[in-house]
């Protein structure tokens, strides 16, 4: 019983100092771009890895959600069909967002954050995860985060490095009715 004991009581101090000893995520260097430095990697980000349907909720409240003529806009309404959206991912941080079969979430090289047709390299964004688990959406090409106001409009142009509240979103599973809600 006591050989037992000190097993599990040297087990939870490894747990601990391992996950104690690991680094806090933060954001890469604006410089860094790891989809355009090397051709291989550029061919790697024409497949994702996995796509899955998703719901993108800002820690200001609000559903990430994209219409069918491209407009983006936050939304109170998670059941909306234009917050059903999907990510796809290549290889562990970076991702792309996009309207199931239609618009790719993008930001341009003056921080406006708009819609584009096709897979460009505008689209592809880095993720880190906070230590609350908030997920932080950087653009690789252009450095600019995806961010909400508090009235939920999008806000332009922010390249913080103290990332706040209004940049923070989480990842929740869609599963998509077809626009209705559902009865409980």
């Amino acid at each position: 019983m006591i050989l037992l004991q000190s097993f599990f009581e040297k087990t939870i101090l490894i747990f601990v100092v391992v996950k104690l000893s690991q680094p806090v995520p933060t954001l890469m260097p604006r410089n860094v771009k790891l989809s355009l430095i090397k051709d291989e990697m550029v061919k790697y980000l024409k497949h994702p890895s996995y796509k899955k349907s998703v719901l993108l909720y800002s820690k200001q409240g609000y559903f990430l959600s994209i219409a069918d003529d491209g407009k983006i806009y936050g939304t109170h309404d998670g059941f909306s069909p234009d917050a059903q959206l999907e990510v796809q991912s290549f290889g562990v941080n970076y991702k792309r967002i996009r309207k199931p079969g239609s618009w790719y979430l993008s930001i341009d090289k003056n921080g406006a954050v708009k819609a584009e047709n096709d897979p460009k390299n505008e689209t592809l964004f880095q993720e880190v995860i906070d230590k609350e688990g908030w997920a932080i959406y950087r653009n690789d090409l252009t450095g600019y985060l995806l961010a909400f106001n508090k009235n939920g409009k999008l806000q332009q142009n922010l390249k913080s490095s103290k990332v706040k509240n209004k940049a923070k979103f989480l990842l929740l599973s869609s599963f998509s009715s077809g626009g209705k809600k559902q009865k409980a």
